[in-house]
């Protein structure tokens, strides 16, 4: 920020004042990154502009900048103040402040580019540019310390100044008399008297021929603030003075002055001074007009999102094509866009987004990138993709299979058989019990029996009816209910197989799978303490505590998975065991979640017939990691 140090204002303080502001101004409006910088570039170049009249201010007051040769050339100079400024019309005192430096480049940031200001010796003025191999003024700053060093004077050069001896506006001095004062002799010649002639009649000289001034040029477009677009628009001058009196010259930042003869393209930032210039002794030249243009910083279009589909399809059409457009000039913006929440990068062309890669659906985002100090970067667009959900309607059954018996296990499923019911256990001792554990006395067993009744454990699985499941989401696919009994020793089981079936419909598609779970018989010995009642309590365990399995349907590969939920009083559920107090029952409610995990990922989309293997014939047979399945005529 530029200001001066005299008490009282001048017309170059209020420009001063005036471009401080709006550069504290600028500065203030954004806080992102590249609005900083952006703004950083405006700041660079009011001050440039501020400091450009500060020179004008000086050159017009008799200051000489013939010999400066550096940016810290002209800002000592316009520092000095003048030493003969009292007889000076104009500014006397110093025309810029004194703690005002330049900031010059690095050879690694001319390396990186950016707009800098370059001291024009030739037309004694400022530049800016974002090209150059040698460093240049990235920055006016201020440096306080400098605001006691004294800069000296220098000699106004011009050619009319003030009085010095006399309190008139300025000295003169009276010419000396040619000859002394006295009489002056006088010849006489005496003339013979022949009459007197008539006088001479001498005509009036004629009067001096009026002068008028010339008006100034007319702009088509005044000064101002303008968005960078407007400035492919060429101005006009128009001379409203009559025809042949005058021809109109112009000059740009203060440069050679140039006939006008078509409109002019004026480059952002600059100031166009225009005159009438008499082209007959009749008028006297116009005065000047300067008009000064500055760019306003503009933001960018957002870019266009076109993609192939506005969904991902199950089946079909998993695959989508996304096409950017940028509504700005490509010479002044780039394109960037990110998927979901990955990183942002350059759009070079046609992309494809995978429903593998997004099963539930994916934003897109995209934004035009400013690649001119005149621009900011565009907001965001937003489009999303979605995701054709498949809706599972159906029922689920369960059957209990293959247990893994103890030493001398009994149970309800002997021989390969299945059921929804499941028991296993003794309730009664056997003799090879009463002989082990009561010395072969049956009546002490029969009295342990009274005491303490054996009864048979057993589970039972109840299957839920599905509507409107969506993939992803868990449901409910049935009770499991567990009664602890207590049994004779060496008669439980260790294991069981439960196989879930679900007979369901994904989206139009009708089909049949089973996954089989194992499930693992956990029976801890009885304490029978009254204070610690679960520590009795036997329970059941998935196998596999992930305890899911897969399947492919119509080329699209689902994932199942169950875990046990809430309870009922006596027992107590966990993500994989379901505990239960001795000699009680309770029931879990047992939750799947059918997960999609991939599908096809041709280039083209793969069609759909209505079958697990795609051999066209309407009920083909799929076996994924075991599991049965099959899907029927639709």
């Amino acid at each position: 920020m530029l200001t001066q140090r005299n008490t009282a204002f001048s017309l170059v303080e209020v420009l001063l004042a005036i471009a401080l502001i709006g550069s504290v101004a600028a500065l203030a409006v954004s806080s992102m990154s590249h609005v900083v910088k952006s703004a950083q570039t405006q700041k660079l170049a009011s001050d440039v502009d501020t400091i450009n009249r500060s020179i004008i201010a000086y050159i017009a007051s008799g200051g000489d900048l013939s010999q400066a040769k550096t940016p810290e050339d002209v800002l000592s100079a316009l520092k000095q103040k003048l030493a003969n400024g009292e007889k000076v019309p104009g500014l006397a005192g110093s025309k810029l402040d004194a703690t005002v430096t330049a900031k010059i480049q690095t050879k690694d940031e001319v390396y990186r580019g950016g707009l800098r200001a370059y001291w024009d010796a030739k037309h004694l003025r400022f530049y800016l540019t974002n090209k150059g191999e040698t460093p240049g003024v990235k920055s006016f700053e201020k440096n306080p310390s400098l605001d006691t060093e004294d800069f000296g004077e220098s000699e106004a050069n011009v050619a009319f100044s003030y009085a010095s001896k006399d309190k008139w506006i300025w000295d003169y001095e009276e010419a000396a008399a040619s000859s002394a004062p006295g009489t002056t002799a006088i010849s006489v010649t005496p003339v013979p008297n022949t009459g007197i002639p008539a006088p001479k009649v001498t005509p009036p000289p004629p009067p001096p021929p009026s002068v008028a001034d010339l008006d100034p040029p007319i702009y088509s477009r005044p000064g101002g603030s303008y968005p960078i677009e407007q400035f492919e628009d060429p101005i006009a001058l128009s001379n409203p003075n009559p025809a042949g009196s005058s021809r109109v010259f112009y000059s740009i930042d203060y440069g050679e002055w140039l006939p006008y003869l078509t409109p002019l393209i004026v480059p952002p930032g600059s100031s166009l001074s225009a005159q009438a210039v008499a082209s007959t002794a009749a008028y006297t030249n116009s005065g000047r007009v300067n008009e000064t243009y500055t760019p306003l910083v503009s933001r960018l279009s957002n870019p266009f999102i076109l993609p192939s589909r506005e969904r991902f399809g199950l089946f079909t059409g998993r695959n989508i094509k996304v096409i950017l457009t940028n509504p700005n000039d490509p010479s002044v913006s780039t394109l960037q866009y990110r998927i979901g929440g990955d990183p942002w990068q350059e759009y070079s062309g046609q992309f494809k987004v995978k429903r593998n890669d997004y099963p539930s659906g994916v934003l897109i985002q995209a934004r035009a990138v400013s690649t001119s100090p005149y621009y900011l970067d565009s907001s965001n667009t937003l489009r999303t993709l979605a995701a054709e959900e498949a809706e599972i309607d159906g029922n689920v059954t369960g059957n209990f299979s293959d247990p893994t018996l103890a030493a001398r296990g009994e149970t309800n499923l002997a021989g390969g058989s299945s059921g929804d019911y499941f028991e296993w256990g003794r309730d009664y001792y056997d003799q090879y019990d009463i002989n082990r554990f009561f010395g072969g006395n049956a009546s002490l067993a029969a009295a342990d029996i009274l005491s303490s009744p054996l009864t048979k454990s057993s589970l039972g699985f109840n299957g839920a009816v599905l509507n409107g499941v969506s993939p992803g989401n868990r449901f409910q696919i049935g009770d499991l209910s567990y009664f602890n009994g207590t049994i004779a020793a060496d008669s439980g089981a260790d294991a069981v197989t439960v196989g879930i079936d679900l007979n369901f419909n994904i989206s139009g598609y009708s089909a049949v799978s089973t996954f089989d779970f194992d499930l693992e018989l956990i029976n801890v010995p009885n304490y029978r303490d009254p204070n610690d009642p679960w520590a009795d309590a036997d329970y059941v365990k998935l196998a596999n505590p992930t305890a899911r399995q897969t399947l492919s349907f119509n080329n699209v590969e689902f994932e199942f998975q169950i875990e046990f939920g809430e309870s009922t009083s006596n027992g107590i559920s966990y993500f994989d065991e379901f505990h239960v107090l001795e000699g009680l029952d309770a029931s879990t409610k047992v939750y799947g979640t059918l997960i999609e995990i991939g599908g096809f990922d041709d280039e083209e989309d793969v069609g759909s017939n209505g079958n697990g293997n795609g051999n066209g014939n309407g009920n083909g047979n799929g076996n994924v990691n075991g599991n049965r399945f099959s899907i029927p005529p639709r």
